[in-house]
């Protein structure tokens, strides 16, 4: 982390904290060591204690980067097949597969970031018995006013749905949005306004079918369906 970040970060720890609030919030992580910078698209928790541990405990790091947007694909190859392009490729690292769960007040969230919201098996094997919310972070912005934002949110609707969870669906372009357990939409904002967002959501716990069997149930009936679509050359008796 830089020394002029953390200092920022640190001040804005103890206003939440003094203040007994908290602050879930997207944030460019930097790891530095005595060789490299490692860039991490990262959610960190704000004002749980004095201590600046905001990147010790409640982190999630992300682990499906966008390719072009946040790392370069065969970084080393285009570097040798084109040496006229002389500035930095500068990629993220990936988090882990399996991450901790965020707490706050005894409360578990399981945290997703942008897209990685379409990769339902992941977010199956994150979400413990005991996790009590999902959690969306995105920036959709940069679609405008397209369908793009509309998707990612009929996307969230099927995890909270999959897993038996609310889902808080955040976006910094209006479609934030509170998803009951069963995928109904709750309460949402208008897109392109700035407001907040505030409701009453309790949360659930255990196991739904999904969330135990994952997508076998699907592969083996769509094998038994293919099995029983494919075409039989009937031959005569002679």
């Amino acid at each position: 982390m830089e020394k002029k970040d953390e200092k920022i970060l640190s001040y804005l720890n103890s206003i939440f904290y003094l203040n007994k609030s908290i602050l879930l919030t997207g944030i460019t992580e930097i790891k530095v060591n005595k060789f490299e910078k490692h860039f991490y698209n990262s959610v960190i928790l704000l004002g749980e204690n004095k201590k600046n541990e905001f990147f010790k405990r409640n982190v999630y790091r992300k682990y499906y980067l966008v390719p072009f947007g946040e790392f370069i694909p065969l970084k080393k190859g285009i570097s040798y097949i084109f040496p006229f392009i002389k500035f930095p490729f500068i990629s993220f690292k990936k988090g882990k597969y399996y991450q901790d769960q965020i707490v706050i007040n005894g409360i578990r969230f399981s945290a997703i970031i942008c897209y990685e919201v379409a990769f339902g098996e992941r977010i199956r094997k994150n979400c413990k018995k005991n996790t009590d919310f999902l959690l969306v972070f995105s920036d959709d912005s940069w679609f405008g006013n397209s369908t793009e934002p509309w998707q990612h949110l009929q996307i969230s609707r099927m995890r909270a749905l999959e897993l038996g969870r609310p889902l808080l669906h955040i976006t910094n372009n209006g479609i934030t949005a509170i998803i009951s357990e069963v995928g109904e939409v709750k309460s949402k904002l208008v897109q392109f306004t700035d407001s907040s967002l505030c409701s009453e959501i309790s949360s659930f716990s255990g196991f739904t079918p999904y969330s135990i069997l994952g997508k076998y149930p699907t592969w083996i009936l769509t094998i038994i369906c293919i099995f029983f679509n494919l075409p039989v050359k009937k031959y005569k008796k002679h």
